[in-house]
């Protein structure tokens, strides 16, 4: 990896890691109208993303649409505050591919 590469994951290898965070940060309007959520994975909003919500000294890694983007500013933002995180390739439409389990949402919290 070039130094200068930001750090990811493919969906396959986020689902075997025993050790990882899943983070959702879809933007709010794209995961309302998938309508979907990853089983046990919270979502924070990326427009205000606060890393004291998340777990400290955790590894985390950050699921947008389809790890593009919005995946990827999670991923450099938390790695910008000391944290330890990567994104994930493919994003969420990756993980459900590769086996990940989904429950249908409504509007979060």
């Amino acid at each position: 990896m070039d130094e200068n590469e930001l750090p990811s994951m493919t969906a396959e290898a986020a689902l075997d890691a025993a050790d990882l965070v899943l983070v959702d940060v879809r933007r709010r309007a794209a995961r309302l109208a998938d309508g979907r959520a990853l089983v046990g994975v919270p979502w924070h909003d990326p427009e205000n993303l606060q890393m004291a919500e998340l777990p400290a000294g955790a590894r985390l890694a950050f699921v947008c649409v389809w790890g593009h983007q919005v995946g990827q500013y999670a991923a450099a933002f938390a790695r910008f505050h000391g944290r330890e995180a990567v994104f994930v390739k493919g994003g969420f439409h990756g993980l459900v591919a590769a086996g990940a389990a989904t429950e249908t949402i409504g509007e979060p919290a």
